[in-house]
């Protein structure tokens, strides 16, 4: 089951670059997605087995292009990528993209 007629909102999505010389990433171009937000206060293990929390959770199309680190604008809010999971269905396709998104700390 395609979920695209629930995702009502909009949110920005700018690709991660190269960090500068002061260690901060660049971003890259933003592109606008249909999507659905939702606040939470979670907490997750990142690989090296620290607690990061998190902000948000996410869904986007299985059509979007989006990567770890990436940031996220919704509502005039950064966030960060800190997960992204793809919903598969029994047949075996991409339903949907669920992120899970930090607050962006600058």
């Amino acid at each position: 089951m395609n979920l695209d007629h629930l995702l009502k909102q909009l949110c920005t999505i700018s690709t991660a670059g190269a960090q500068d010389k002061f260690g901060k990433k660049t971003q890259g171009t933003a592109v606008e997605y249909d999507c659905r937000f939702q606040k939470t206060s979670r907490v997750i293990a990142t690989t090296q087995r620290e607690r990061e929390p998190i902000n948000g959770v996410v869904w986007l199309s299985a059509t979007a292009v989006v990567a770890r680190d990436d940031k996220l604008t919704f509502d005039s809010v950064d966030y960060r990528v800190m997960t992204i999971e793809p919903m598969i269905d029994r047949n075996g396709a991409t339903r949907h993209i669920e992120l899970m998104v930090q607050e962006w700390n600058l």
